[in-house]
């Protein structure tokens, strides 16, 4: 019986070391271009932002991580195979500006962040958000596919 009382004893601790490693600040929604899950941007520099809540008063961002990725897989791996801000410090939270890889027409990027305290105790990583673009330019197209074509419309009659 003693042996039962001192593994959830300790069961206990290791519960509570865990909750109070981790930040009371939290990821509260993720907008991207000010969009929740934009479909079809048309910006080659896209802007994150995000709000947070917390559970105690007098709590702010000290610094951010983002991770942006082009497969699901990876980023929920907390992997951004596209982008990886590592560690930034700041409070800034709107108009974080897209900085990796050169973005594709047509893809889907999927993207995550995670914030630090005053106290420097991170966040979990919050919700996976995503961003489809739209087409960027020719250049970005997959193979067999062109860009923009166009013809007026007209009745076939010339002009005076």
């Amino acid at each position: 019986m003693k042996n039962y009382s001192l593994i959830a004893l300790a069961a206990c601790i290791i519960n509570s070391a865990i909750a109070n490693a981790t930040s009371s600040l939290q990821i509260d929604k993720l907008t991207c271009e000010y969009i929740e899950n934009p479909l079809g941007i048309d910006t080659k520099i896209p802007r994150f932002n995000w709000t947070f809540k917390s559970t105690e008063r007098n709590q702010f961002q000290s610094a951010y991580e983002l991770i942006v990725s082009d497969n699901a897989t990876d980023i929920q791996q907390q992997k951004g195979n596209m982008w990886s801000t590592g560690k930034i410090t700041s409070s800034q939270n709107i108009q974080i500006e897209y900085g990796g890889k050169t973005l594709q027409s047509f893809t889907r990027y999927y993207w995550r962040v995670k914030v630090y305290n005053q106290n420097n105790e991170a966040s979990l990583w919050s919700e996976i958000s995503w961003f489809e673009t739209s087409m960027l330019n020719t250049n970005g197209l997959p193979a067999g596919q062109a860009g923009w074509k166009a013809k007026w419309i007209n009745d076939g009659s010339k002009n005076p």
